[in-house]
């Protein structure tokens, strides 16, 4: 399974419209960012969430790959894009 599949799909809720990019985190490090195309209703399972997405460009993307994060509120989600 690739870091996008593994991302895009089986959210326990949808977050906000304001979220607009998602980072990759795996044992504290980014592993990826995509930004958010569409939110619907996981096919697999139907109480949980999934999202279209692309990766973001390469600029944008260097700044957080291999850095390390920490997770923040609720859904482990939260502004670091300025």
């Amino acid at each position: 399974m690739s870091v996008k599949q593994a991302v895009c799909r089986a959210w326990k809720r949808r977050p906000s419209k304001d979220v607009e990019y998602v980072l990759a985190i795996a044992d504290s490090h980014v592993k990826g960012m995509f930004r958010i195309l569409r939110w619907y209703q996981d096919h697999e399972e139907p109480t949980r969430w999934a999202f279209d997405a692309e990766e973001v460009p390469i600029d944008i993307r260097q700044k957080y790959e291999n850095q390390k994060f920490r997770m923040y509120g609720p859904m482990g989600y939260t502004n670091i894009i300025s």
